[in-house]
């Protein structure tokens, strides 16, 4: 690999970043600390038994990472804190950066979510298809995504 490459595996991948998952009452939001890109916040679930929170950030090396890998990975590591427990994640509140992603907006997310029984996950898994339909059609609205990519994605969804 040339040197040439390697300075851009870096540049792309190195500045990556994602938190530890902690106690939501015990940190703070990398969004709240941000000068200028507040980020958009979205209820998707709730805490009814008042169980602990935890929270989750991911934020893309540049601003050509796709969202939906942030989403993705941030996600995929919530599933595995919770199945150490024997549970199943579940979003609470979720915070997203608004495109469009240049100069240091790059994409980002941050989850706010609890851990739940396996079982008690399925109502959960119908609420989560339903709001990410929601947000994809938004995508589409704003001339975000393209009507391939949207029914591309509605696809991955309704499966």
């Amino acid at each position: 690999m040339s040197k040439l490459n390697m300075l851009l595996v870096f540049i792309l991948t190195g500045c990556a970043t994602a938190s530890g998952i902690q106690p939501a009452e015990k940190s703070v939001s990398k969004f709240d600390t941000a000068m200028i890109y507040k980020g958009q916040e979205n209820i998707v679930g709730s805490n009814d038994n008042n169980d602990r929170e935890y929270r989750i950030f991911h934020q893309g090396a540049t601003g050509a990472t796709p969202s939906s890998a942030i989403r993705h990975s941030a996600e995929k590591r919530a599933d595995e804190f919770c199945n150490r427990e024997n549970k199943k994640m579940k979003a609470i509140r979720e915070r997203t950066s608004v495109p469009p992603h240049i100069f240091g907006n790059w994409p980002r997310i941050e989850i706010i979510f609890i851990c739940v029984e396996k079982d008690e996950s399925n109502e959960y898994d119908e609420d989560k298809k339903y709001n990410n339909l929601l947000k994809l059609k938004k995508l589409l609205d704003q001339g975000v995504i393209s009507e391939q990519e949207f029914n591309q994605e509605k696809t991955k969804i309704l499966k």
